[in-house]
């Protein structure tokens, strides 16, 4: 009986491990979120910039977010090395809130495919992370 009863640390220790499992779910999440956030906002985001081929607006948002993440890959590990893992992920995920907020707010082609590059960029940091963590 005295065996099934936890200790305060190890009860503290359980609620931190639920904690950081819980949080690594949601970087993955938020990394498959930064392409399908914008798929029901094709329809607007042909009209609002003249597209006539839905397939091109398709191609050039998802791989602007695509070249961010593949670019990223090379900034977050040597950063997250200098300055620490936590830090260099909190960093990515604001690159990322910009980003998105970027995306949302963008009153011009270039400037919506630079937006897509920096969520892209902010993306990349807990697909690599997430697994140090």
């Amino acid at each position: 009986m005295a065996a099934s009863l936890r200790s305060p640390s190890s009860s503290g220790e359980h609620r931190s491990e639920r904690a950081t499992i819980v949080f690594v779910a949601f970087l993955a999440v938020i990394m498959a979120f930064g392409v399908e956030a914008v798929l029901p906002a094709f329809t607007e985001i042909d009209e609002e910039f003249g597209f006539t081929d839905r397939g091109l607006s398709v191609s050039l948002l998802v791989t602007a977010l695509l070249v961010g993440m593949a670019c990223g890959q090379f900034l977050w590990g040597p950063l997250s090395d200098r300055i620490g893992r936590r830090p260099a992920l909190f960093a990515g995920i604001g690159l990322y809130a910009l980003g998105a907020i970027g995306t949302a707010l963008a009153p011009s082609l270039p400037l919506l495919l630079a937006a897509r590059i920096v969520w892209g960029l902010g993306a990349a940091a807990p697909n690599g992370l997430r697994l140090a963590v």
